[in-house]
């Protein structure tokens, strides 16, 4: 009889234990799914359309090429003269404009790295659009979107850090930033 009562609880315990388990494993694949379908391929590339003057020119198309593989993508600036390119796959550039009464735009080289976000802001010339304005050299690698700071060791600061005495911060403390 003792046995049997003994029995029940722990079989009790034991049902009870795997429903808290598959509970909790439920509750994380839930939490968890949006996450995993949030990872990056690629950056952005961004910037604004403006005429000589400074001011900014809607409706322009931004055409978006490929280097590699030639592939094309284009978008509208809006009323403010911004545009966007949004998960952009890694790799060379070049952005081209074409709107009448303003010399064609063409931008090479532009580089993208994984979760970059570059501004590329075009300004315009007036004359035809037989005429090109062919920007050379990349964008500056200055990401005004971001607040990730970071830091080059300089291998002077990696000679003068004593890495056996070195405390996780102590070289770290050395850093010109």
């Amino acid at each position: 009889m003792k046995g049997d009562a003994i029995f029940r609880q722990f079989r009790l315990f034991c049902s009870r234990s795997i429903l808290l388990v598959v509970s909790c494993l439920a509750a994380m694949l839930i939490i968890a799914a949006p996450f995993a379908a949030a990872q990056s391929t690629g950056g952005r590339i961004r910037g604004t359309v403006m005429d000589p003057s400074g001011g900014a020119v809607p409706a322009a198309t931004v055409t978006l090429i490929n280097e590699a593989t030639h592939a094309t993508r284009e978008v509208q600036s809006g009323a403010n003269g911004e545009y966007i390119f949004i998960e952009v796959p890694i790799g060379s550039y070049e952005i081209d404009l074409t709107l009448q009464g303003f010399k064609k735009y063409v931008r090479k080289g532009v580089v993208l790295d994984l979760n970059q976000v570059l501004s590329v802001d075009i300004g315009l010339q007036l004359g035809g659009s037989t005429d090109v304005v062919e920007v050379t050299g990349a964008p500056p690698v200055i990401d005004t979107t971001s607040t990730t700071l970071g830091a080059i060791v300089m291998s002077a600061q990696r000679r003068n850090c004593h890495w056996r005495n070195a405390t996780p911060t102590s070289c770290c403390n050395s850093s010109p930033a």
